[in-house]
């Protein structure tokens, strides 16, 4: 059974100006952290493929709750902080199961 598509929380842009914390309302990787720093590789999972794919995404980090994306210092938020939001709610917030990396 799906879960309930529901809008994530806007990203957490703190004191590090290439990172952005999303914060989701049920752990996704629960009990470890799983980083995907290749972009153009598979992942195993397409909502992690999907925000790799996305000009300017050096990093995706999945920990407990939380979707870390690490951007390129050359590429500005705005671009990639729009196309975030519908990838976490499409692939990680409307999926009943939680990620297992192959």
């Amino acid at each position: 059974m799906a879960r309930t598509p529901v809008d994530p929380v806007p990203p957490e842009i703190g004191f590090h100006p290439y990172r952005a914390v999303y914060r989701l309302p049920y752990a996704i990787y629960p009990g470890g952290c799983w980083t995907q720093d290749r972009p153009g590789s598979a992942s195993g999972h397409p909502g992690v493929d999907a925000l790799m794919a996305l000009p300017g995404v050096a990093i995706v980090s999945l920990r407990e709750d939380r979707v870390t994306l690490v951007r390129d210092p050359g590429t500005a938020w705005d671009s990639i902080l729009e196309a975030v939001q519908p990838i976490l709610r499409d692939h990680f917030l409307a999926q009943e199961a939680t990620f297992e990396p192959a």
